[in-house]
């Protein structure tokens, strides 16, 4: 009797050893996963982007599916913590040739090679991450247009 009560006691001890560490692996895999969701307002860790007064500036995000003024317009927003108002050492007229370079290196080069040519290229930096279109009057942005002539980016009033 006891040889036959062991079995399934064995069985289910099993049984649960296995439930349990599928369980774990579960538990591990949610943990993974979930730490790779980036925050909705975190600001970027990605690579610092070279650009000629030497500030420090990340790329934020690539906006192409709303029109500008010109029409299909690629937005390429960046962050620039040193054009703060209050801290930053940078202003607009000092960060003009870096938002040149974004767009002619950074920007064109991300375009794509298929499809329509957007009219306009607008290269904006922010100290602060903020949403797209929202008003954000504790955050300094710096915003230039370009329309792309014979392979480079052109300075358009915006």
């Amino acid at each position: 009797m006891t040889e036959m009560s062991e079995t399934p006691r064995k069985s289910r001890t099993l049984l649960l050893a296995v439930v349990f560490g599928v369980i774990v692996v579960l538990g591990a895999l949610s943990v993974w996963y979930l730490t790779r969701i980036p925050d909705c307002c975190a600001v970027s860790e990605g690579p610092l982007i070279d650009v000629p007064s030497g500030q420090p500036i990340q790329y934020l995000d690539t906006i192409s599916n709303i029109p500008g003024q010109e029409g299909l317009t690629y937005r390429f927003r960046f962050i620039a913590p040193a054009i703060n108002r209050e801290t930053g050492t940078m202003t607009a007229e000092s960060s003009a040739d870096d938002l040149l370079t974004l767009c002619n290196t950074f920007a064109l080069p991300r375009l794509p090679s298929t499809g329509p040519v957007p009219n306009q290229i607008i290269i904006s930096l922010s100290d602060l991450e903020v949403p797209f279109g929202q008003p954000a009057p504790q955050a300094t942005q710096f915003f230039e247009a370009f329309r792309i002539e014979d392979g480079s980016c052109v300075w358009e009033l915006f």
